[in-house]
């Protein structure tokens, strides 16, 4: 599937042949009753998401699933639950804690009891993911400055981050991506500038896509004034091999620590104190496609 976006339709249409004339050139078809295009105020359904000119929202056949799950009766039905709704997580900073009723059944030896905490919680996610849930296409017209990260990190939580464009003439935030996860059993005993260090390090690669070759820099947002001077230290002079090892998965991306009071970053704050997703692979090794998302941005911005 394709998604192509412009500011008018004949700028939409001329970017169509563009597509099209090269899709001919290597011998790729369509099925022309597949083709959707929609104007100012209309949608496309687009990989499970409803793509307007306000920006990307889930397909209510999607919420409705959700929605509609009937009562857990047991362990599998309680995984399969929450699992569906963290599909949706990016969109919704606390659902680990509307969760949390219903992940205390999973915990080992606990028997299982669907009683009424357990029904608040689901019913509390099944109403927060019924509401208006939207995320903003990244602009990349908007000046470089206007992109930040916003992390923290928290022992008792994890690892939270939003990636937002905000423009200079004070209209609405955008919202691009955002995320959370829990510590792995290694990260819990991380020192405080360490674990923060590990926030910056995994935001970014998570965000990768808009960032990777971002022109000329993006601003990181943390509430831990010492990585200002971490980020800044020549490599060579650091002697912590684990903050070498940090420092060493960023060294592609060109951004800016800045400190920012924690009474001041709400949502990434809210995200890394009720972490979405458990840790994989992805956030011990280095990314196995940073190559083709660094020539995906490139393309993005050229």
């Amino acid at each position: 599937d394709i998604l192509l976006q412009a500011e008018s339709l004949p700028e939409l249409l001329f970017i169509m042949r563009l597509t099209l004339e090269r899709c001919r050139q290597y011998n790729v078809s369509f099925g022309l009753a597949k083709m959707e295009i929609a104007g100012p105020g209309e949608h496309v359904t687009f990989a499970g998401f409803r793509v307007s000119d306000k920006g990307f929202e889930p397909e209510k056949q999607r919420v409705k699933a959700i929605t509609s799950y009937p009562q857990c009766q047991n362990l599998t039905d309680v995984r399969s639950f929450i699992s569906l709704s963290q599909t949706l997580g990016t969109f919704l900073p606390n659902l680990s804690c509307l969760t949390d009723g219903l992940r205390q059944l999973l915990v080992k030896n606990t028997p299982f009891v669907f009683g009424p905490l357990q029904a608040e919680s689901m019913n509390a996610t099944k109403k927060a993911l019924a509401g208006p849930l939207v995320k903003k296409p990244f602009d990349p017209s908007l000046p470089p400055e206007a992109t930040a990260v916003y992390c923290d990190a928290a022992k008792k939580g994890g690892l939270g981050f939003a990636l937002v464009q905000e423009p200079q003439d004070g209209s609405e935030l955008r919202l691009i991506q955002a995320g959370s996860r829990t510590l792995t059993s290694a990260e819990a005993n991380y020192s405080i500038l360490e674990l923060e260090a590990t926030a910056i390090s995994w935001s970014v690669r998570k965000a990768r896509f808009y960032l990777l070759a971002h022109p000329p820099f993006f601003r990181v947002m943390s509430d831990h004034r010492p990585l200002m001077y971490l980020f800044r230290e020549p490599i060579a002079n650091m002697e912590n091999p684990r903050l070498l090892r940090i420092r060493e998965k960023v060294l592609g991306y060109n951004f800016k620590v800045i400190y920012k009071k924690g009474s001041e970053q709400h949502v990434a704050d809210a995200f890394s104190r009720h972490a979405v997703d458990s840790p994989d692979v992805s956030d011990d090794e280095d990314d196995a496609g940073a190559a083709h998302c660094l020539y995906t941005a490139f393309c993005l911005y050229t």
